[in-house]
């Protein structure tokens, strides 16, 4: 009996053991990978840092001037002859575009009262 009671409780300690290295390796396999990840998002907030300064570097006003300057495109108001003017269509209505903005209207009072709307006040001190 003394010997069931021993391989019982050597048993529940081996179960014990087994859980705690599973649960310690796991801990070390997220931690790792956790360390992936963080890496893997450092280089895309690096990459996309760069993309930002690029995009405000080549769509700002001086980058765009040189280039323009650069390529010789001198531009000046186009003769009379080049205007092209354009007739409405036919079908083409003022009154079904009133309709269509009088219901955007209506649509957005309705929901202007139902939320709080911020005013500058003056102030007079």
């Amino acid at each position: 009996m003394r010997i069931l009671k021993f391989l019982f409780l050597l048993l529940i300690l081996a179960i014990f053991a087994i859980g705690y290295i599973y649960q310690q390796t796991n801990i070390i396999y997220f931690a790792y990978k956790n360390e992936q990840k963080k890496k893997i998002l450092d280089e895309l907030q690096q990459e996309n840092n760069l993309l930002r300064y690029d995009t405000s570097v080549f769509s700002s006003l001086t980058y765009l001037d040189g280039k323009v300057l650069e390529k010789n495109a001198y531009f000046q108001m186009p003769s009379v002859k080049k205007i092209v003017s354009l007739d409405l269509p036919k079908d083409y209505s003022v009154a079904s575009n009133n309709n269509v903005a009088s219901r955007h209207n209506l649509v957005t009072k309705i929901f202007n009262k139902f939320s709080q709307s911020a005013e500058a006040k003056s102030f007079n001190p």
